[in-house]
């Protein structure tokens, strides 16, 4: 009994680090992506349950706060500084994608189990990013 405890236990294990990784690899291909793919980004998160994913970066850099930042990862938009809010944001919640379109890049939410993503047109404009082929479809008019 204690064995399949123990087996399960390392299965979940297992599991919720390559969550954790595909979070990483999602969250540093969108910054990639947003900042013409240079060899370093640095990144603000505002977001606390995404903070420990920055061992996972490889390229992303994650910075003590927005100043240094080319863009900010952020849970709530809207408590974001003036400062903070002239940098390119990329939500981690969709209600506060919703309530900060006008500044908003796009988000990355979980819904119903899934990564979900979606890029604001309008703004990527503002920043003169035209998003390859690929990714048209994730567009927000």
């Amino acid at each position: 009994m204690k064995r399949a405890f123990f087996i399960l236990f390392i299965i979940t294990s297992l599991f919720a680090n390559r969550a954790e990784e595909l979070k990483a690899m999602l969250l540093e291909a969108v910054a990639g992506l947003l900042n013409e793919n240079r060899e370093r980004v640095y990144v603000y998160i505002q977001d606390e349950r995404l903070k420990d994913l920055s061992r996972y970066f490889k390229k992303v850099v994650a910075v003590e706060n927005c100043f240094d930042a080319d863009m900010v990862f952020a849970k709530d938009v809207e408590k974001l500084s003036k400062e903070c809010r002239a940098k390119k944001i990329f939500a981690t919640r969709y209600s506060s994608y919703k309530k900060s379109k006008d500044i908003s890049m796009g988000a990355f939410f979980w819904q119903k189990g899934r990564p979900t993503i979606i890029f604001n047109k309008r703004v990527l404009s503002r920043f003169h990013i035209v998003l390859p082929d690929k990714f048209k479809k994730y567009e927000e008019q």
